[in-house]
């Protein structure tokens, strides 16, 4: 029999709407393969709208550009955590 471990990651990104508040435009999840020594990170789009419009901004001041680079940077830093010799 053969386990293979993942580590698991999920994330929201999200925008300012025309209220003001913070909206979900997408969410992210990823897995690191601790056999494969690999990961992935799959974002499912729930509002292309708002995620398309130019200078949208959450209530903390980031981008959905941002938000998505510091969920792959934890996630490669998290990967460095466990010993990958990959990043």
């Amino acid at each position: 029999m053969t386990i293979i471990e993942t580590t698991n990651f999920t994330a929201n990104i999200t925008l300012k709407d025309a209220k003001g508040t913070d909206a979900i435009v997408a969410y992210l999840s990823s897995a690191i393969n601790a056999s494969t020594q690999n990961y992935n990170i799959s974002m499912n789009v729930v509002n292309k709208v708002l995620l398309n419009t130019v200078g949208a901004l959450n209530v903390a001041g980031e981008t959905a550009k941002v938000q998505y680079a510091d969920f792959e940077l934890q996630i490669k830093t998290s990967a460095k955590a466990l010993g990958y010799v990959l990043f």
